[in-house]
């Protein structure tokens, strides 16, 4: 959240892959011991409307919400 043009979204494309790779080595560490998947999606919130920044082709997508499991993007692309 915050000002447009304040620097948001190029302070998460220069921090995500910094995580991802954290993220990874952390995993490798310890692959002898145990199995570990790592499932990502990536979207945008823009002006009260939800986009997939994997798949921009997607248009708008819609948030939901299940009592048991929470909110979820409908039609979100996820990457394992």
């Amino acid at each position: 959240y915050g000002q447009t043009g304040s620097g948001k979204t190029f302070t998460v494309s220069q921090m995500l892959p910094a995580y991802m790779e954290a993220l990874l080595q952390f995993a490798a560490e310890d692959a002898e011991r145990y199995t570990t998947a790592v499932t990502v999606e990536c979207c945008q919130l823009y002006l009260e409307s939800v986009y997939d920044l994997l798949d921009p082709s997607a248009g708008e997508l819609q948030l939901r919400e299940f009592p048991d499991t929470g909110v979820f993007v409908r039609g979100i692309t996820e990457i394992e």
